[in-house]
C-alpha cells in the first residue's frame, strides 16, 4: 500500500504498490571474517536445546497474559514512529556535529591536518544512517534527499572521476549551493568518504589552492547533510507534518505494510546486492570501501530489523516489549515469535563472529563457507518474515521479494 501525503491537505490516499511517500530501492554491498563457528551459529534455530525452546515458551506465555495482551497494531504503528524519531533526531544532531568537525578541521594550520575527530564524526552519522537506511517513504523520499545523503551504488573510479572534476577542474567556488546542484554522486556521506579515507587523504588538504578547494569541498559536504536532515527531522517530530499525518488511525495499516516492506527489502539488497554481487567478483561498488565497513553497515542495517521486531521473552512487565514479536504474541502467535526471535538470534551471532570488512572476510581462509554461513541466516530470517510472520498479522508486503528469495 502506498500513502500519498498532500502538503497543505493531509489527504491520505490508499494504492496498491510500494507505501507511504514512496519507494525506491537502492543497491549496495558489504560482507564478513572468521570460520567454523560461524557454522555452528547458523544453525543456531534449528539446534536450540529442548530445555531452551521450552524456558523462552513459559516466558512467551508469560510475558501474552500479562503487557502483551492489549498490545494492538496500532499501538505498533506508535511505537516505531517514536523509534524512528528518536533516530532521525540523531542524524540531524550528528550531521551538526560533523559540520563542527568540519570547520575545525579546516581551520588548523599545521601540516597535516589532524582528521581523527573529524573520522569520527563522519562514523556516528554513517552509522545512524545505515540505520535508517532501510526507510525509503515519507519526507526521506522527497526530493530524492535519501540519495543526496549517502549515494549508492557507484563504482570506486567513477567517484574519483567526478570529484576530481569538481575541485581539481571546475573553477566555481565550493558553495553549500553549489553542491546542492551536482549529481547525488557528489554529495553526501560516500562523498565525504573519499575525502576523508582514501590512501592519499592527507594530501589533498596539505597542497596550498587545491587544499582549501578540498577543505571548502568538505564543509559543503557537511552543511549539505545538515540542510538534507532538518527537514526530515522536522516532520518526524510530534507536531510534524508526517507526523501528524501517520499518526492517524486511517493509516496505521498502510503505515505498518510499509514497515514490513522495508525489512523486507532490506534484508533482498543485503544478501543480493551487498553480499552475492561483491562474492561474485564485483568488489568496484562494494558499500565504504574506503571506510572498510561494509559489514558493520550490515550489522547496522540488522539492528533496525531487530529493534522494530524487539524480544518479548527479556521484557519486564514493567517495560513491556512492543516490537512484532509482541505484537505476534498478543494475537496468539506465540509460536511464530518464538521462532522468528531464534532466527534473528541465529543471525545475530553469525554476524558476531565476523569483522568489519567484506574484503578482509573474502581473503579468509575459511571465506566461502563463513559467507554462506551469513547467506544461510539472512535468508532464514527473509523467508520467515515474509511469510509465517507476515501471514500471521495480516500484513501486505508490495515488495517483489515477498518470496523471501
Amino acid at each position: 500500500m502506498k500513502i500519498i501525503l498532500k502538503k497543505n491537505t493531509l489527504i491520505v490516499l490508499f494504492s496498491a504498490t510500494c507505501v507511504l511517500g514512496g519507494c525506491k530501492s537502492s543497491s549496495e554491498a558489504s560482507m564478513q571474517k572468521t570460520s567454523s563457528s560461524v557454522n555452528e551459529a547458523t544453525n543456531t534455530h534449528d539446534t536450540t536445546n529442548a530445555n531452551t525452546t521450552a524456558s523462552s515458551k513459559a516466558s512467551s506465555s508469560q510475558s501474552n497474559d500479562g503487557a502483551h495482551n492489549n498490545f494492538n497494531q496500532h499501538q505498533f504503528k506508535q511505537s516505531t514512529i517514536k523509534k524512528l524519531n528518536k533516530h532521525y533526531h540523531q542524524f540531524y544532531q550528528s550531521n551538526q556535529v560533523l559540520h563542527r568537525e568540519a570547520t575545525e578541521f579546516c581551520s588548523q594550520v599545521q601540516t597535516p591536518k589532524d582528521s581523527t575527530l573529524l573520522k569520527a564524526a563522519w562514523f556516528n552519522s554513517n552509522k545512524i544512517w545505515q540505520y535508517l537506511q532501510a526507510i525509503t517513504f515519507g519526507p526521506i523520499a522527497e526530493n530524492s534527499r535519501r540519495y543526496d545523503i549517502a549515494y549508492y551504488p557507484i563504482t570506486k573510479s567513477t567517484l574519483e572521476t567526478k570529484i576530481h572534476e569538481l575541485v581539481e577542474i571546475d573553477e566555481k567556488p565550493l558553495t553549500v549551493q553549489y553542491i546542492a546542484e551536482q549529481p547525488a554522486s557528489r554529495q553526501g556521506i560516500t562523498a565525504l568518504e573519499y575525502l576523508l579515507f582514501r590512501d592519499d587523504a592527507v594530501r589533498f588538504f596539505s597542497e596550498d589552492a587545491i587544499g582549501q578547494r578540498y577543505c571548502d569541498y568538505v564543509q559543503a559536504i557537511s552543511q549539505r547533510l545538515i540542510d538534507l536532515s532538518y527537514p526530515v527531522d522536522l516532520e518526524w517530530q510530534q507536531g510534524g507534518l508526517y507526523y501528524t499525518t501517520v499518526m492517524s488511525e486511517l493509516s496505521t495499516n498502510a503505515f505498518n505494510e510499509a514497515i514490513f516492506g522495508a525489512i523486507n527489502e532490506r534484508l533482498s539488497i543485503i544478501s543480493n546486492d551487498k553480499i552475492t554481487k561483491v562474492q561474485a567478483g564485483n568488489t568496484s561498488e562494494i558499500e565504504s570501501a574506503y571506510a572498510q565497513i561494509s559489514l558493520s553497515n550490515i550489522k547496522e542495517n540488522i539492528a533496525f530489523i531487530r529493534d522494530i521486531y524487539e524480544t518479548p521473552f527479556e521484557q519486564s512487565a514493567a517495560t513491556p516489549s512492543q516490537g512484532i514479536l509482541a505484537w505476534l504474541s498478543s494475537e496468539g502467535h506465540q509460536d511464530v515469535a518464538l521462532e522468528m526471535h531464534q532466527r534473528l538470534s541465529a543471525l545475530e551471532a553469525v554476524l558476531d563472529t565476523l569483522g568489519q570488512s567484506l574484503i578482509q572476510t573474502l581473503e579468509d581462509s575459511h571465506a566461502d563457507e563463513n559467507i554462506t554461513a551469513l547467506l544461510n541466516a539472512l535468508h532464514n530470517v527473509h523467508e520467515y518474515h515474509a511469510r509465517s510472520v507476515a501471514q500471521s498479522l495480516n500484513i501486505f508486503i508490495g515488495f517483489s521479494g515477498a518470496d523471501g528469495d
